[in-house]
């Protein structure tokens, strides 16, 4: 990695450290959680294409109306995607997702498995959706593209 480089991300992440430290003064857990959440929101808007929306707090759906994730602390999905936000509170098609991501202040076992829990509540997406026509190659080709999803 060249040396700027390196200088940029690590004067990015002390800054990130110290915005973190700040955010656990407060006394509540979900005030925390929620300042944790903005400092990785604001990260991310620097460092991603800005072809990417990030929402904070959230739920992600699929195709069958009883699929929907848990609640997913940051979301990043594609801005030629429809995302309903509605109270601060972004729902999109899991088609669009692109991240989903959880922030915890402690990640200790119980924290991780409940972390991971979470995220795996994700619905997967539907086969029949990448069958139309403008998606010329095969299911599992999508599939192969999006790490997050396998």
């Amino acid at each position: 990695m060249p040396d700027k480089l390196k200088r940029y991300f690590n004067s990015i992440s002390d800054t990130l450290h110290s915005k973190a430290n700040a955010a656990g003064v407060f006394h509540g857990k979900g005030d925390i959680g929620q300042c944790r959440e903005v400092i990785c929101t604001e990260f991310l808007e620097k460092h991603i294409s800005q072809r990417f929306k990030i929402g904070r707090g959230g739920e992600i759906f699929g195709t069958n109306p009883q699929k929907y994730s848990g609640q997913i602390d940051i979301i990043i999905n594609h801005d030629m995607s429809p995302a309903f936000k509605e109270n601060s509170l972004v729902r999109c098609p899991i088609e669009s997702v692109v991240a989903a991501i959880s922030v915890k202040s402690t990640l200790d076992k119980s924290q991780l498995f409940d972390a991971l829990s979470n995220l795996a509540s994700i619905p997967q997406i539907d086969p029949q959706v990448l069958t139309i026509s403008p998606l010329s190659r095969p299911f599992e080709n999508y599939i192969k593209c999006w790490p997050s999803l396998s």
